[in-house]
């Protein structure tokens, strides 16, 4: 995993998982990987539980997109 912090680390977040914590602590058993647009999005602003329900699909939709346009981008070249 790259370090994601402010110390040169600029432009390299998005193509690598994160971890992120499950309630208030960074504990292993409280931690998921979770990419970082989803992780950028949650944030602080939303629960997890609420996070799902309201954004969830619609993120995991635009990323099936992305990946159809990548395999059809492949199969044309």
């Amino acid at each position: 995993m790259h370090n994601t912090n402010n110390g040169g680390s600029e432009g390299r977040r998005g193509p690598v998982l994160e971890i992120d914590k499950n309630d208030d602590t960074y504990v292993p058993k409280n931690c998921v990987l979770s990419c970082y647009y989803c992780n950028n999005d949650k944030s602080y602003t939303s629960s997890k539980e609420d996070y799902k329900d309201y954004f969830g699909k619609n993120r995991h939709q635009y990323f099936k997109t992305l990946l159809d346009k990548l395999n059809n981008a492949s199969l044309n070249h």
